[in-house]
């Protein structure tokens, strides 16, 4: 039961990392075609982060039968440290900014949660 619960929560991190890939992708083809102002670059993340985790909670809730949106929640704390752990090699420590990760945090925790809830 373990690994199961194991295997099922790795393929859902892989799916909302591709997923964010993908939002990604569009978002930096939008800021090259329109020549997009910065505050947009940062909403457009904060939103890449919502959608990915958003869809990320509803796989996952539609395999889990109970606490969903516990389970979507977890999915969205999994996806913010792996997204400080590559923000900190990439960057170094020194870049992170507290206030931007609280609000990260925020917003994967949620939105796994409330995807996890909508399943």
């Amino acid at each position: 039961m373990q690994k199961r619960i194991l295997f099922i929560l790795l393929k859902t991190t892989i799916a909302t990392i591709v997923t964010t890939f993908v939002c990604l992708l569009v978002l930096t083809l939008a800021l090259y075609k329109f020549n997009l102002q910065e505050k947009f670059m940062e909403a457009g993340i904060m939103i890449t982060y919502f959608l990915s985790n958003f869809i990320g909670g509803f796989l996952l809730g539609k395999v889990q039968e109970k606490r969903r949106f516990a389970w979507g929640a977890l999915l969205g704390l999994i996806y913010f440290i792996i997204l400080i752990f590559l923000s900190v090699i990439v960057n170094g420590p020194a870049a992170i900014s507290l206030s931007s990760s609280v609000v990260a945090f925020v917003v994967c925790v949620i939105s796994g949660s409330i995807g996890g809830m909508v399943s």
